[in-house]
């Protein structure tokens, strides 16, 4: 009885011990074995530890930490540093919960010590059903990232009512990231919420503000670390440049320039009060208004000319370029230049000087003659028999197809965009004087011939300058020695300027244009503009701000 009792209270002793100790932590008992390790499942267990230098005999003893009438073990006497537990009467370990190990040695020098391990049984997972999680939400401005290559060839362009973004795909990446920012390190912006599938994005921005845009590659939840950074400036589309007009009886045509990227165009006249427009498709660069100018038109009156391009998606007008205005025509009553009863054949009229050409336009002036109610200008392009009515102008008037006013009454000034440089063309003034008897009208004839004057192209010069706020290019060229001239301005980075350059008389000034440039290879091209936006050669020039 006595053995028994010594045994149960040294169990107990040892077990109140490490029923604090955390599970797998073992509890050192003398100089027992170390590096215990305990593995196994529900009906065996592994027991295993460093051997102890000098050991006799090994044993092994396993009882439940919370339980010490559960599970207890007699002294299995080992002669190596293992041991497998297969559990009361071999059937495992019938209770879950943690189970203490404790590990003996005999030493040859007669001593003992022991070692505690605890091992909490392995106990099988209860199976469940667990809904799959949703896909993932790619949140482009919270993406991880990974090793994707930039993307290469990014080309930035107005085309025409946005900004337009292509660039070559990049291998491995299932979508694409654009940012902005106002400065070439940002802060950036994600243009959308999610990448973009393909490697084209049109986004409409804040006009004529440079912004930087970075493109990145971007996989699964990730997106690349390298990105290519492209600094632009968005523009609205102009409207078209060089807008014209001609009277021909009743009739007025009006002929511009085409305005890239257009669809429709809509064409409005106006006279005082009265408006009339028209729409047209982008295939015409001119209309006719049939019957606009009525028998009771103010001598000598002014027709004011409008044409806006409307561009693709939603129809959006396009802007005017600042310095140059609006088409006019000086108007007539159709009968001063077209008289009701007719004409009768012209004889030959007063001897004309030869038309001065000079940069975007034709000057013809005859002298004045009593008995001419009013003058009709036609024009051919020499030899080809092919007139063209341009104008119908009364006498003792100051007059030109442009609206430009001029000093003399007898003074014509062709600024028509049909007008080629370098070509060959002959002006046909035709002077309608009093009615016959029959009530038809004299006519005098006079023809003259001339070319016009090659396109003007300018010699630019190019300044590249730092301030505190960044760096610039300064673009300087001559000022032209006749003519009013603007100059249109344009940059690979988007940039658009209209320089209005007057003629002040004074022999080798210059003008130029101011432009924001950030490090790189910029491209600016220098088109003069002349009389209502004719535009006339183009100057490139390449710069490189360090």
């Amino acid at each position: 009885m006595l053995p028994s009792l010594i045994r149960h209270r040294r169990s107990s002793i040892a077990a109140a011990l490490f029923l604090s100790l955390p599970a797998g932590l073992a509890a050192q008992k003398g100089t027992g074995p170390t590096g215990i390790a305990v593995t196994g499942t529900a009906t065996s267990a592994t027991v295993t530890w460093q051997p102890v230098a000098g050991a006799l005999s090994y044993s092994v003893k396993r009882w439940k930490q919370d339980d010490l009438r559960c599970c207890n073990n007699a002294v299995s006497t080992l002669g190596k540093p293992t041991w497998i537990d297969y559990g009361v009467s071999e059937a495992g370990f019938p209770q879950a919960g943690t189970y203490v190990f404790e590990v003996g040695v005999v030493l040859d020098n007669n001593t003992t010590g022991a070692t505690q391990f605890l091992w909490t049984r392995p106990d099988p997972v209860a199976a469940s059903i667990i809904a799959p999680p949703p896909p993932p939400t790619l949140a482009v401005n919270t993406l991880a990232t990974v090793s994707l290559a930039a993307p290469a060839g990014v080309v930035v362009r107005n085309d025409p009512s946005a900004l337009v973004f292509n660039w070559q795909p990049v291998y491995g990446a299932t979508g694409y990231q654009i940012d902005t920012g106002p400065t070439i390190t940002g802060p950036w912006t994600p243009l959308v919420p999610a990448p973009i599938a393909t490697t084209q994005f049109a986004y409409t921005p804040a006009p004529a503000t440079l912004m930087y845009y970075r493109v990145s590659a971007a996989h699964s939840l990730a997106v690349s670390t390298a990105s290519t950074i492209v600094p632009f400036v968005y523009q609205l589309p102009l409207n078209p440049l060089g807008v014209s007009a001609t009277q021909s009886g009743a009739d007025v045509t009006v002929s511009w320039n085409p305005a890239p990227g257009a669809s429709v165009y809509t064409i409005t006249a106006s006279n005082g009060g009265t408006q009339v427009s028209r729409k047209v498709l982008a295939t015409s660069t001119s209309v006719t208004f049939v019957g606009l100018i009525p028998e009771s038109t103010t001598p000598n009156d002014n027709l004011t000319l409008k044409v806006v391009a409307h561009f693709p998606p939603n129809s959006a007008p396009g802007v005017d370029l600042s310095h140059v205005g609006t088409g006019n025509l000086t108007i007539n009553p159709p009968s001063a230049c077209w008289p009701v009863a007719g004409e009768l054949p012209p004889t030959a009229g007063q001897t004309l000087p030869p038309p001065i050409a000079y940069a975007g336009g034709m000057s013809l002036t005859w002298p004045l003659s009593g008995q001419v109610n009013a003058y009709r200008i036609d024009r051919a392009l020499a030899g080809s028999g092919q007139w063209a009515t341009l104008m119908c102008l009364r006498a003792g008037t100051a007059l030109t197809s442009g609206g430009r006013s001029t000093q003399s009454s007898t003074t014509f000034r062709d600024e028509s965009i049909a007008l080629q440089p370098s070509t060959a063309y002959q002006y046909r003034v035709t002077a309608l004087g009093p009615a016959d008897a029959t009530g038809k009208h004299l006519t005098y004839e006079s023809i003259v011939s001339a070319t016009t004057a090659p396109r003007q192209t300018l010699v630019v010069g190019a300044l590249v300058g730092s301030t505190t706020n960044g760096h610039f290019v300064r673009l300087s060229w001559p000022q032209p020695r006749a003519g009013t001239m603007n100059v249109l301005v344009t940059s690979s980075l988007g940039q658009r300027l209209d320089a209005y350059t007057t003629i002040g008389g004074y022999s080798g000034s210059s003008t130029g244009a101011w432009l924001e440039a950030p490090r790189g290879t910029h491209t600016f091209a220098v088109t003069p503009l002349y009389h209502g936006g004719i535009p006339a050669a183009t100057t490139t020039v390449s710069v490189i701000v360090p």
